[in-house]
């Protein structure tokens, strides 16, 4: 196939691993009842075969679906370009499709034109059915430019309709938002206000109930106090032994053997030894 067709710069970009490309010639297998026998097929045979099953199960021809591959890599790369002007990529595009289907309509009436005027140079009318037939397809150009340019303006507004609502909601949803957060931080210091009064007012419980314990023990204490007092006042006065009512009798005590002298006056010589004992430093003893 090299040699036949004179390729000799072969380099790695025509190598390829795909199973989809048709190059050279193939062998067929013969009939079932030949089945040693095979038919040498060309490449145009190939590829003319491959586009009628093609055909067949709906799908498109190699040079449609090429130009399909590339009008679909150029779109992707032109929205992946421009994500943060989508609007305007919709209306461009919008507007692109729009064209093409006024091209075509244009070409289909130019198609439309030519015929007319062949069939009108046979019947020798050609000039005046011409004229007419350029006016007609001006007027119904302008109009249906007239008409696109409205579209487009309802379009746009429409879209700045849209955004202007969708800006709104946005605000709503902010002011919502700021709304519920004051509210949330309303009953929040309630809460806290609350709280604290509750622990103030338990605080100031506790305390009185502090005093009142505190004045309760204070007054107990006083009441203790002054019957001990009262007590020991009344253990202070003298009590006359006629009074008393456990007074029991004085013993009888023996006199000291060998004492001669009364017993008043050796009373009197035991105060006098004792007193002596006592002050006899003092007086010089």
């Amino acid at each position: 196939y090299l040699q036949r067709n004179g390729i000799t710069n072969i380099t790695r970009e025509n190598f390829t691993f795909s199973t989809k490309v048709n190059v050279g010639e193939f062998l067929e297998l013969g009939p079932a009842v030949d089945q040693h026998c095979y038919n040498l097929v060309s490449e145009q045979d190939v590829v003319a075969r491959i586009e009628e099953v093609r055909a067949q199960k709906g799908c498109l021809g190699i040079q449609v679906r090429q130009s399909l591959q590339k009008k679909e890599t150029q779109q992707h790369w032109e929205r992946f370009k421009l994500p943060h002007r989508l609007d305007q990529k919709v209306e461009k595009l919008c507007h692109q499709k729009e064209y093409e289907k006024f091209v075509k309509k244009r070409e289909n009436f130019q198609q439309l034109n030519q015929l007319y005027l062949e069939r009108e140079m046979k019947d020798g009318h050609f000039i005046e059915d011409h004229r007419h037939r350029n006016k007609e397809l001006n007027r119904q150009c302008r109009e249906e430019a007239e008409h696109k340019a409205k579209e487009k303006e309802m379009r746009r507004q429409q879209a700045a309709i849209l955004r202007e609502q969708e800006l709104q909601k946005q605000r709503e949803m902010i002011v919502m938002i700021g709304l519920e957060r004051e509210r949330r931080r309303q009953h929040m210091l309630l809460v806290r206000a609350l709280d604290f009064h509750k622990r103030h007012e338990e605080r100031q419980r506790k305390q009185e109930e502090l005093l009142q314990e505190k004045q309760l023990y204070k007054e107990k204490r006083q009441e203790e106090r002054k019957i001990e007092l009262q007590l020991i006042r009344e253990m202070k006065k003298p009590v006359d032994d006629m009074v008393l009512k456990d007074s029991a009798h004085l013993p009888k005590l023996k006199r000291i053997p060998g004492v001669k002298v009364a017993g008043k006056a050796f009373a009197n010589i035991l105060m006098l030894v004792e007193f002596l004992h006592n002050f006899g430093d003092t007086l010089g003893f």
